[in-house]
């Protein structure tokens, strides 16, 4: 089973995540509530609430 390790960087309110090639995601938001908006790949942007 392979690892997959999480590198993230916070900035204010913001999260940076970064992949093998570089920025994957930046993500805005706190406990409960976030959205995500992808860098690398192909999608639109994602609200979660819980």
């Amino acid at each position: 089973m392979p690892f997959r390790f999480r590198r993230s960087a916070r900035l204010g309110p913001l999260r940076l995540n970064f992949g093998k090639s570089g920025l994957s995601s930046i993500s805005l938001g706190g406990r409960g509530a976030s959205f995500n908006i992808p860098v690398a790949r192909a999608g639109g942007p994602r609200t979660t609430v819980g």
